[in-house]
C-alpha cells in the first residue's frame, strides 16, 4: 500500500541510486529501506528498481511512480507552507548552514528573527561551501549562505546577497603598515596564511595568484578567518581578507587593511541557496523574506504563489 513514508524511502532511493547511501540520509537501516522498497513492489506487483552493482536504478514503472511521487510530496509541502501562521506556532526549527567568512553577520540576523519568532529554536553549522551544498541536497539544512560558487544550480536556487571588499590585512606593527598599497607580487612572496586546502576560499586564492603567474608562499592553513586574524597580528604572515571580517575589538584594532594596487576593487560574493525542487517550508521562508527586507534583490515567492504553480505543473 503507498503512503506517504514509504513515498519518501522511494524517493531518496531513487535520488541516491544506493541503498546504503539512502539509509544513511534517512537515518535508517539497510534493511529496513530494503523492506520499505520490497513492500512497495509487492503492493503494486511492480519492480521499481533494478539492482546492479554499482547501486541501483528505476525502471519505467519506477520512474511512473517518481512523477507521481514528486509531485504528492511537492503538494504536501506547499500545502503546509502555505497555511502555516509561522508567529503562531509553539514550537519550530530551522537549520542554518554559513560558511566561516560569512558567519559575521549571522549574529544580527538572528538576533532580529528571534525577536519576531521567540519560540523557533535556529541551529547553525559553520563550514565551507560543498559541505553545506551536500547537507541542503540531504535536507539536513534549510537554507545555506555561502561564498564558494555553487555546483547543483538546477537542484538549488542561489541569490547573490552582498558584495565583501577583499583587502591585505598586516599587523600595525608590518612594515607594510603605513603602505598605501601592496603588489600581488610581494604579497605572493611574503609569509602567506590561508583557509583549509579543500575550501573554496583556498581555491579562489590560487586563482587570483594564478592570474598573474604567481603562487603565495603559504606558511600556515586555518579553517576560520579569526584565527588567521590572530596569527596575523602575532606577525606569523598576511593574508586577504573581507573588510567587513575586521571588528572593533582588541585583534580589528591591532590589524591594517591595505588593497592590492593591481586589483583595488576585488570582492567576492556571499550568496543564499535552497532547494528549489520543492516549496518552501514555513519557517526558511520567514527567515528569508525578513531577510528581503535588507536585501531587496532577495524575492521570496509567497506561499500561496508556490501553491499556484504547484496546480498548474499538475494540469
Amino acid at each position: 500500500m503507498l503512503n506517504l513514508h514509504k513515498l519518501e524511502v522511494f524517493l531518496t532511493v531513487a535520488q541516491e541510486g544506493k541503498i546504503s547511501r539512502a539509509a544513511e540520509r534517512l537515518y535508517m537501516t539497510q534493511a529496513a529501506v530494503s523492506q520499505h522498497i520490497h513492500d512497495l513492489e509487492a503492493s503494486l506487483g511492480v519492480s521499481l528498481f533494478v539492482r546492479h552493482a554499482q547501486g541501483v536504478s528505476l525502471t519505467s514503472e519506477g520512474r511512473i511512480l517518481l512523477g507521481y511521487a514528486q509531485n504528492i510530496i511537492r503538494t504536501i509541502a506547499a500545502a503546509e507552507s502555505a497555511l502555516t501562521k509561522v508567529e503562531n506556532l509553539k514550537v519550530g526549527k530551522l537549520a542554518i548552514g554559513i560558511t566561516p567568512t560569512a558567519s559575521f553577520l549571522l549574529s544580527d540576523w538572528l538576533g532580529e528573527f528571534r525577536d519576531r519568532f521567540p519560540s523557533i529554536k535556529v541551529s547553525a553549522q559553520t563550514n565551507i561551501t560543498p559541505v553545506l551544498e551536500q547537507a541542503l541536497l540531504e535536507k539536513q539544512i534549510d537554507i545555506a549562505f555561502v561564498e564558494g560558487e555553487v555546483r547543483n544550480v538546477s537542484h538549488l536556487q542561489v541569490v547573490e546577497l552582498l558584495k565583501t571588499q577583499i583587502m591585505v590585512a598586516v599587523s600595525v606593527t608590518h612594515p607594510w603598515a603605513g603602505r598605501p598599497s601592496i603588489s600581488i607580487r610581494e604579497l605572493a612572496e611574503a609569509p602567506y596564511l590561508s583557509r583549509q586546502a579543500h575550501s573554496h576560499t583556498y581555491k579562489w586564492t590560487m586563482d587570483l595568484f594564478a592570474q598573474f603567474g604567481l603562487t603565495p608562499n603559504i606558511v600556515a592553513e586555518f579553517d576560520n578567518p579569526y584565527d588567521i586574524q590572530r596569527a596575523i597580528v602575532q606577525g606569523i604572515g598576511v593574508s586577504l581578507m573581507p573588510a567587513c571580517l575586521i571588528c572593533r575589538d582588541e585583534i580589528g584594532e591591532r590589524l591594517r587593511l591595505l588593497p592590492i594596487t593591481e586589483l583595488p576593487d576585488l570582492s567576492r560574493s556571499l550568496k543564499v541557496i535552497w532547494l528549489n525542487d520543492f516549496p518552501l517550508k514555513p519557517i526558511p521562508r520567514a527567515f528569508l523574506h525578513m531577510l528581503a527586507e535588507r536585501y531587496p534583490q532577495l524575492h521570496i515567492p509567497s506561499a500561496f504563489d508556490d501553491a499556484l504553480a504547484l496546480q498548474s505543473d499538475c494540469l
